[in-house]
């Protein structure tokens, strides 16, 4: 671990550490910070950490999936642009864990945009974490120079 590491967690500031990659899976040319999540316990999937993007954003076939899991739903609907396009979609909340590599990982309920995309759509763009729902919720902090690409989190006190 990183001096950096070290200093985050003797402080108390983060309780855990996960690696990430520097790309969306397709996506290689795009450099972005990539987190390992476990979605309702059932669910494992890469996520883009987005600082701008207000919720996170979920592929719809995988809440069908989970759909039994879904703590609530706001069912009006919602407008959000996403990568400049607009999209229709419904705010659910379901846990979202980041297992840790170190430390312990952390569980939040994460307010999530779901787009309803039309008949015989396939969703083509990455799963976000978003600020408003989950980042807003943790302490996290990015090192990038360490050994394995490093982000951290904890719980806000």
């Amino acid at each position: 671990m990183s001096e950096l590491g070290k200093e985050l967690f003797r402080s108390g500031f983060v309780s855990g550490m996960t690696t990430y990659q520097d790309h969306y899976p397709g996506h290689e040319q795009d450099h972005r910070i990539v987190i390992p999540v476990s979605i309702a316990g059932k669910f494992s999937t890469q996520m883009m950490v987005d600082t701008g993007g207000e919720w996170c954003v979920l592929d719809p076939e995988i809440i069908e999936y989970l759909w039994d899991e879904v703590l609530s739903s706001y069912d009006s609907d919602k407008d959000l642009r996403i990568r400049g396009q607009p999209y229709k979609g419904k705010i659910v909340r379901l846990p979202i864990t980041i297992p840790a590599v170190e430390g312990e990982g952390i569980e939040i309920i994460a307010m999530i945009f779901v787009p309803i995309l039309p008949a015989g759509a396939e969703w083509g763009l990455p799963n976000f974490i978003g600020m408003t729902g989950f980042l807003d919720r943790i302490r996290f902090a990015v090192d990038p120079d360490s050994r394995r690409y490093a982000f951290y989190f904890g719980h806000v006190d």
